[in-house]
């Protein structure tokens, strides 16, 4: 297999994703496929059409800015990319960012287009 810019693939992923999700989060449908695997602040939920649903009816917000801090990326075994992100989101009517940490494994699909195989999200530090 061809060497692949991991860094650059995964920053480019993160730069498109978030202004995406914190503005309309049904742009991201396309990220995922049947078998992605998320978990949300520990819950787990597969597949697209759920994790779709999930973000509907369970994402109380209606907007958000994210301000990714740090963007990590490494290249993992099964020729994906492990790509790991600190940030701070700041929901519609808040006026105090959340911290976060989001984990992405990004792999390939039949047709070579890059999706989110697995994610794992959760806001780190008190919500109150």
């Amino acid at each position: 297999m061809a060497q692949i810019d991991f860094s650059g693939i995964g920053r480019g992923f993160v730069t498109q994703y978030y202004p995406a999700y914190g503005a309309d989060r049904s742009q991201v449908a396309g990220a995922y496929r049947d078998n992605s695997l998320m978990t949300y602040q520990g819950q787990q939920i597969m597949g697209v059409v759920k994790i779709m649903e999930f973000f509907r009816e369970r994402v109380t917000f209606t907007t958000a800015q994210f301000n990714p801090l740090d963007i990590d990326c490494h290249p993992s075994q099964s020729n994906g990319i492990i790509v790991v992100v600190n940030g701070e989101v700041l929901l519609a009517g808040e006026t105090r960012a959340l911290k976060f940490n989001d984990v992405f494994h990004l792999a390939v699909d039949q047709s070579g287009q890059w999706y989110i195989s697995n994610q794992l999200f959760r806001t780190v530090g008190s919500v109150a």
